[in-house]
């Protein structure tokens, strides 16, 4: 994969990793303070998106199949999901 369109294809999810990391570890989970579903807190979240970022960059880097890129693409934007998720469910006050 050409060097240009991988930076602009990890723009956002790059973002979106610096924004989860920020108020997950230095902001004291202002981001996912509420987003407990499940009773799953909020640095397992954190956890669970950079991985799939790094797995996600891994994937877009070394493969050369259009199965493993469009994989590396979906894991990539994983960090975007939560943050998405998380500021739709920062209200969520449960059952």
């Amino acid at each position: 994969m050409r060097k240009r369109t991988l930076i602009t294809i990890l723009t956002l999810p790059t973002l979106a990793v610096l924004v989860l990391g920020f108020f997950t570890l230095a902001g004291g989970g202002i981001t996912l303070f509420c987003f407990f579903l499940a009773g799953i807190p909020a640095w397992v979240w954190l956890l669970l998106g950079v991985t799939g970022y790094g797995i996600g960059i891994r994937l877009l880097r070394t493969s050369r199949l259009r199965g493993r890129i469009a994989l590396g693409v979906g894991l990539s934007m994983l960090p975007v999901l939560i943050v998405v998720l998380s500021y739709l469910f920062a209200e969520y006050d449960g059952p």
